[in-house]
């Protein structure tokens, strides 16, 4: 489970309309990023979905080794961020295609 707490957004900076993420605690602890492009791919046959993204490392540095270990922690941020935003109904959708 994801502790808010241990990431902040810093609402007073942007990259190109997408908020800083800097996380607090932890081993990646003084990383700051932003989230870019987000799909939800579904596999229809199996009834299941993954999430695609995209990230930019805005300050810090990842040591090779550790960089799955990084995007498997943004993936379940950016789920818990989803849910979050679903359970509160602030969750801003744009692009992609209606009707499919």
């Amino acid at each position: 489970m994801i502790d808010f707490k241990e990431y902040a957004v810093i609402t007073d900076n942007e990259i190109n309309g997408f908020q800083i993420i800097r996380i607090i605690k932890g081993s990646f602890s003084d990383i700051e990023f932003t989230y870019g492009k987000v799909e939800i791919v579904e596999d229809k046959d199996a009834y299941t979905a993954n999430i695609k993204f995209e990230y930019d490392i805005q300050h810090g540095l990842i040591a090779e080794d550790a960089l799955d270990e990084f995007k498997v922690l943004l993936g379940h941020l950016l789920v818990a961020i989803i849910q979050s935003q679903l359970e509160h109904n602030e969750i801003v959708y744009s692009g992609g295609i209606d009707g499919e």
